[in-house]
């Protein structure tokens, strides 16, 4: 950028790193951040110190660990990472890698092509267990593995987990409660959520669930989303003293579904809330 004078001065490469963070974080992904780096040597490694990494629509998950590789910022607020198709050791390595530094959201959002040649998707590795790392520091998860595998941490304790999210995956066959304090579960058929620190909770299409226990004592947020919808013999058993937000949608028996005290309870939002049980039931 010239001066008044006719000069070549860089005005803006000489604004504050937090100021240049702020410009770069409007660009939508890291690979337009890393971009900037041709713009002046001021910029050049700029995009390694910023406190959120985006990884929009992403194909080749190696740039992705590199990235992190990369990355020098000493803590990590926010990642977001999409992916289609990807092997699990790649999504391995790159959890494994945000682990160590991320203080905040992970967003992950794996696709799977519904049709595949199973000769291929074998020797891609695709269809095998994806591997969990403990996030010891994060504050939000937000996972969705279209039905994957995934295999938690044998030990560790999310203990700053505030917000949970959990859509369309499936657990490895050789573990029922493995998430520390936080998930434990037998292929999702049974699943318990025990947790002191969680606010927000949403469970969503997890089509084997038929059996829900939750023991989270400042949980103010529950979403149930298509998660207890096939009609078998069933108990959801939530004690949320503090929960202020329902939203169930789907089937619910309430023959089967008990909360303990929910006298703090503000909104309910149900679609498609269709009461079965005995002929003689009355909706109360």
């Amino acid at each position: 950028m010239a001066d008044g004078g006719g000069g070549a001065g860089d005005l803006l490469s000489a604004l504050p790193d937090d100021v240049l963070h702020l410009i770069l974080l409007r660009l939508r992904s890291a690979a337009a951040a890393a971009r900037t780096s041709v713009l002046a040597r001021r910029w050049r490694s700029l995009w390694t110190t910023l406190p959120e990494l985006r990884f929009p629509a992403v194909t080749d998950l190696a740039r992705v660990t590199a990235a992190l590789l990369s990355h020098d910022a000493p803590l990590l607020h926010r990642l977001e990472l999409c992916s289609h198709d990807p092997a699990p050791h790649e999504v391995a390595a790159v959890l494994h890698l945000a682990a160590r530094s991320l203080a905040g959201k992970l967003l992950l959002d794996i696709v799977m092509r519904k049709k595949r040649n199973p000769v291929a998707a074998a020797a891609a590795g695709i269809g095998a267990a994806f591997h969990i790392p403990c996030f010891r520091k994060a504050t939000e998860i937000s996972i969705r593995f279209a039905y994957l595998t995934i295999r938690l941490p044998p030990f560790g304790v999310f203990a700053k987990l505030s917000v949970l999210r959990l859509t369309r995956f499936r657990l490895d066959d050789s573990q029922c409660d493995h998430l520390g304090d936080i998930v434990s579960s037998e292929r999702l058929v049974k699943s318990a959520i025990r947790s002191k620190t969680l606010l927000t909770v949403g469970l969503f299409e997890l089509e084997e669930l038929q059996q829900l226990t939750i023991s989270a004592p400042m949980l103010r947020t529950l979403h149930l989303v298509h998660c207890l919808d096939k009609r078998a013999v069933r108990a959801a058993d939530i004690s949320a003293a503090a929960l202020e937000k329902l939203g169930w949608i789907g089937l619910c028996d309430w023959n089967s579904v008990h909360f303990n005290v929910i006298q703090h309870l503000k909104r309910l939002d149900t679609l498609n809330l269709s009461v079965y049980g005995p002929p003689n039931l009355v909706d109360s």
